[in-house]
């Protein structure tokens, strides 16, 4: 036992120094995130074969200048700039492509035909902001100006640019950390210091020029997307695509979440049944029966009889006369009036048939590069890192041939612990 904690040791010290010497700085494994729509500003996509090359997100669609013609390009088409002949495209200043002392970014996809001349691929104005190659350092350069100096920052982190290849380029102001910055292929940022804004004036924005100047691009433009904010390692790494790039409809592509729609459909079971519980009413209908009562009034009649005397003598007769006075004797017969009141018990049983459907739209996101690296300091890191397919297969035999004769050692070990003992 003893010796097997001598040698578990060595065997994983050698395997950490066999696994160090892959080549290659460690790096660890990102997530590319969709930067989606969130302060996108426009989306040129530049797929139109000819004139009017329009916003796929907005109305700030660019003029033709000097018939901008197109090429394959990265995604569909490309705008093929013609240095010689002026062309460009352009918009009027206002209010979405000016800027000032904010956040900002442009990406896109630039090809260089020629070197010649410093030519410009997108600014605004001859001064506000600029993204261009720059014969004198040779690079690939971001310039601002905030109204009284200017400032730039070079790519130097890719070195020169050659022709006749597609370079991913993204150039930003960070207002919050005061700083201009320059990114090709989502490899290392160049950064600048920078703390006094942007000029808003009321240049022209063009794409392959600098206006008042003859600096147009010579070569290929495509995909140029402009966001009001800094984007993230992340989001530039996925509008890169490991070199595939990315399109406006990729931006707003659904998740593949499906939703489901249930249509209920209700199947009632039970008739409802009614049941009457009359209230009465009463409504009394008099029925009214007359008993006369004869009370006689007498009502003397005066006959006079004459005699010759003049004296004369009346002879009361009396001639009753009668006067009815009615007693009346009211008898009431109830008829009554039923009012009948509903009752109503509902027992209905509903059968639900949901009916999902599913209309997910996937957003293939490509899995990171991965870049080799020591091993010693990823697990410092708390990342993984890889190799490529040579460095794998050295690595994997020397691991291959520890662990065999870890094996080995221990099998040895058992038999000779198995022998009896003279």
């Amino acid at each position: 036992m003893r010796t097997i904690r001598i040698i578990l040791p060595i065997l994983l010290i050698t395997l950490l120094i066999g696994l160090s010497a892959v080549p290659g700085h460690a790096a660890p494994m990102l997530l590319p995130t969709n930067p989606g729509t969130t302060n996108l500003i426009s989306w040129w996509a530049l797929n139109e074969a000819s004139g009017t090359r329009n916003d796929s997100h907005s109305t700030n669609h660019l003029t033709d200048n000097n018939t901008v013609t197109s090429s394959a390009g990265v995604q569909s088409n490309a705008a093929n700039f013609v240095s010689a002949n002026s062309e460009y495209l352009s918009r009027a200043d206002n209010t979405a492509l000016s800027v000032g002392d904010i956040g900002f970014t442009f990406c896109g996809w630039f090809y260089l035909s020629s070197k010649t001349g410093n030519p410009t691929a997108i600014s605004k104005g001859s001064s506000e902001y600029a993204i261009r190659y720059a014969t004198t350092p040779d690079r690939f350069q971001f310039s601002i100006y905030d109204g009284s100096t200017s400032n730039a920052v070079n790519a130097n982190a890719l070195g020169s640019p050659g022709t006749s290849t597609w370079y991913f380029v993204c150039a930003w102001h960070d207002a919050d950390n005061n700083t201009i910055n320059i990114q090709v292929n989502a490899g290392t940022t160049n950064s600048t210091a920078h703390s006094t804004g942007v000029a808003d004036g009321a240049a022209v924005f063009t794409i392959s020029s600098l206006i008042g100047t003859s600096q147009y691009w010579a070569g290929l433009i495509d995909e140029v997307a402009f966001y009001k904010r800094v984007l993230t390692d992340d989001e530039r790494s996925w509008l890169y695509n490991s070199g595939a790039g990315r399109t406006y409809a990729d931006l707003t592509a659904a998740t593949a979440t499906p939703t489901p729609t249930n249509t209920a459909t209700f199947t009632p079971s039970n008739t409802p049944t009614i049941t009457l519980t009359p209230s009465h009413t009463p409504t009394h209908t008099p029925t009214i029966t007359l008993t006369p009562s004869n009370t006689p009034t007498d009502t003397p009649t005066i006959t006079f009889t004459p005699s010759n005397t003049p004296t004369r003598t009346a002879t009361a007769s009396n001639t009753p006369t009668h006067t009815h006075t009615p007693i009346f004797t009211a008898t009431f017969t109830d008829t009554p009036t039923s009012t009948a009141t509903a009752t109503e018990t509902l027992t209905p049983t509903a059968t639900f048939t949901p009916t999902i459907t599913y209309t997910p739209t996937i957003t293939n996101t490509p899995l990171p590069t991965r870049t080799p690296g020591n091993i010693a300091t990823a697990f410092w890191d708390g990342v993984i890192t890889y190799g490529d397919a040579a460095n794998v297969a050295v690595t994997s035999g020397v691991l291959l041939v520890s662990i065999l004769g870890l094996l080995a050692y221990l099998a040895t070990t058992y038999l000779q612990n198995r022998k009896p003992r003279k």
